[in-house]
This record gives C-alpha cells, structure tokens and sequence, in this order.
C-alpha cells in the first residue's frame, strides 16, 4: 500500500549518486546501478555473452532458437525484436530519401 501510494505522491525516493537519475523502487536503481558497475551478472550458456539484465539475456537467447519473429516486408531480414525491425524500417526510410 505504501508503494501504491509513492506512485501518486510522485516520490522517487532512490536516486543513483553517479548520474542522479531517480527511481521509486529499490529494484529499479538496482538495476540501472549495473549500468555505472559494468556488473553483467546474466551469461548465455550457448555462446558465454554476459548481459547486466535479464531481459537482454532472454532476447538475446532468441537469437539462438532461431526466434526471430519479426521480418522486414521489404527484403525479408528478421529480427528477435520489434523495437529492431523498426530501426531497420527507419533506416531503409532514410536510405531512399535524397
């Protein structure tokens, strides 16, 4: 409940002593903290690439099971993410502009 209550009182109570970024919760700053630590406590067991978040560790392990569902309708490249696809997109857009 208290928690709750921090996201409507707009508090952000953590805030990060190397960049002065700001988080509500511990958990967040704890994480972005990696980024300043260089700590990347996440390894891939097919290939040994280390990553700081969990999130990145299972997008990147797509790579491996061939799970890239997103593919380019102009040239049939495929991507593990959209966010990736739309780069590629961004990209094609700006090579054809004069």
């Amino acid at each position: 409940m208290n928690q709750h209550y921090l996201t409507h009182a707009k508090e952000q109570p953590h805030s990060c002593e190397v960049c002065g970024k700001a988080f509500l919760l511990k958990k967040s700053f704890n994480l972005h903290y990696l980024i300043h630590t260089k700590q990347k406590p996440y390894s891939c067991e097919v290939c040994g690439k280390a990553f700081s978040r969990k999130n990145d560790l299972n997008q990147h392990y797509l790579t491996h099971t061939e799970g890239k569902p997103h593919s380019c309708d102009v040239c049939g490249k495929k991507f593990s993410r959209k966010s990736s696809l739309n780069l590629h997109y961004l990209k094609l857009k700006r090579s054809l502009v004069p």
